[in-house]
């Protein structure tokens, strides 16, 4: 692929530029009209190559800089953000984000195919008769004869990998089971507060929607955090299948819903059967889950995981355990996972949009950028394979 002429003015690359392998799998998403492409219209030439358009966004997400000061080699700041909310109104980052879901699960492989004592997390196959059993699973959520219950299994033939590869099981293209969780976010004074009779109303909503309200920031009362809420749903290896933006004082139970809902609306989470959650979504997320065909398993914190001191324990005595070290939660673990790969981007440490479905933006800009790197390695990178714990 010849570089376009921005790029070949540079000194050197950027390390968050696309490489060409990487590139072929975002350009049938932002191809320009004029592109002598399938669907394209003829015209013009664009002055500014819609690579450079994307380095450029992907490069602001990392570095968290702002729109006035990328570097000048980058097209104009005002051109790439007016890209940006294009490609967010349009939904373009949402289809490639389901895209390139699609591309990295079947990569990786089943727990146990790489590793006998793997305990990563993986999610139950399903077959209806039920989500869970307790006396089936330890804590840790492994089955007790030693062997992980897998996804929907295929069978991953590599050249040249012998008879191993024959029989390495990977991952269906569309989850059937997924982890939800929420994330508070300080935000910056940009972000505007919703009127009190805004609160809890349908426009609560809808500005995670195209055209939304700009105006969400809240106050969560439990972490004292003034700012916006993430919303975050991801399958059984943590890449995001959906999310939405609200205010920091919205429940669990109701951006759970509306994640939930988004999610099972689209063919990324139309399989989904099972959702593993903290104890922060109650009876009225359970029940509109259920009521979409999802069941939800709530995973408790382990028995002295949270300080109790003070509570009541068994006969009224005073509890006085002190607080444990980490733990890792079972299931729950992978979607922390996850908020730790995206606030590593800059742009999402704090929320610097004044538009929720920027900040929506944002977030499925930098899962593309981390889907890419996992799906197509940059040359001279370790391929990405799931964490082994002891």
């Amino acid at each position: 692929m010849t570089p376009s002429p921005a790029l070949q003015r540079r000194i050197k690359p950027y390390p968050i530029d696309l490489t060409d392998a990487q590139w072929e799998q975002v350009a049938p998403f932002v191809a320009s009209p004029a592109d002598p492409t399938p669907g394209g219209r003829g015209g013009r030439p664009p002055v500014y190559d819609r690579r450079e358009i994307v380095d450029a966004l992907l490069y602001q997400n990392r570095t968290g800089c702002q729109w006035r000061y990328l570097p000048h080699d980058f097209p104009p700041f005002d051109l790439v953000h007016h890209y940006f909310a294009a490609w967010v109104k349009d939904g373009t980052f949402t289809a490639l984000m389901d895209a390139l879901h699609e591309e990295v699960r079947p990569q990786t492989p089943l727990p146990g195919d790489h590793d006998d004592h793997d305990d990563h997390d993986d999610h139950d196959d399903h077959d209806g008769e039920g989500t869970s059993d307790a006396g089936e699973r330890d804590t840790a959520g492994q089955r007790r004869d030693g062997h992980r219950e897998g996804d929907h299994e295929g069978e991953g033939e590599g050249e040249g990998e012998g008879e191993a590869a024959a029989h390495r099981r990977t991952r269906a293209a569309l989850p059937t089971a997924g982890i939800i969780d929420s994330q508070s976010i300080q935000a910056a004074p940009t972000v505007g507060r919703l009127s009190p009779e805004q609160v809890g109303s349908e426009a609560e909503f809808t500005r995670n929607r195209p055209g939304g309200v700009a105006d969400s920031r809240g106050y969560d009362g439990g972490k004292k955090i003034n700012g916006r809420k993430r919303h975050l749903l991801v399958d059984t290896e943590g890449w995001p299948i959906d999310i939405v933006i609200t205010g920091a004082g919205v429940s669990d139970n109701a951006g759970g819903i509306e994640v939930l809902k988004a999610a099972v609306g689209r063919e990324a989470g139309a399989h989904l059967e099972l959702v593993w959650a903290d104890a922060g979504y109650k009876k009225t997320f359970i029940e509109a889950a259920q009521q979409m065909g999802v069941q939800v398993e709530v995973v408790p914190k382990q028995q002295g995981q949270a300080s109790q001191e003070g509570q009541e324990g068994p006969g009224g005595q005073a509890v006085t355990a002190p607080k444990r070290g980490f733990a890792l939660a079972a299931r729950r673990w992978v979607v922390e996972r996850t908020h730790a790969w995206m606030t590593g981007h800059r742009r999402l440490a704090r929320d610097y949009e004044r538009r929720a479905d920027h900040a929506r933006g944002q977030y499925q800009l930098a899962s593309i950028g981390v889907m890419l790197d996992r799906a197509f390695p940059r040359p001279g990178r370790k391929p990405w394979s799931p964490p082994v714990t002891a």
